[in-house]
């Protein structure tokens, strides 16, 4: 599959990236449409020190669901969905008082896990567990 990848300062390569294996307990997203934020714009521009080169940004897309092993999450097969690209621990003293906002551990999509500008995304080991992953799919 082809992912747009970041290689350097103002360098962006269209590559064939390894399809996503369908996860345990989740599911694969075919991305429909992507948007690029203001981060992504200042990482092309400028860089950003707290990412790994080459790196796949996006973390703000919509999608199908493609493949799902994950009866118990309602996300069936065909569902279009979006993500919030957010993702909490769940665990820490915010997430248990439902300020998952401020999570000690907090990840976003795109800078700790470096997939979206793919063509599919594998959804439920982008959060800390896969109960806390699923949760932040959303059917459009």
């Amino acid at each position: 599959m082809k992912a747009a990848l970041l290689t350097g300062v103002q360098s962006v390569e269209l590559r064939e990236v390894p399809q996503p294996e369908l996860p345990e307990g989740g599911l694969i997203v075919k991305v429909e449409t992507c948007a690029i934020c203001g981060t992504d714009v200042k990482m092309y521009k400028y860089g950003y020190s707290a990412v790994e080169l080459p790196f796949i940004p996006g973390h703000e897309f919509a999608g199908v669901v493609a493949e799902s092993n994950a009866a118990d999450i309602g996300y069936p097969e065909g569902e279009r969905v979006t993500v919030n690209p957010n993702i909490p621990c769940g665990t820490c003293f915010y997430c248990q008082r439902g300020l998952q906002t401020a999570c000690d551990d907090l990840r976003i999509i795109e800078m700790t896990t470096g997939d979206s500008l793919l063509q599919t995304i594998r959804y439920s080991d982008l959060g800390h567990s896969s109960k806390v992953g699923v949760h932040f799919i959303m059917a459009l």
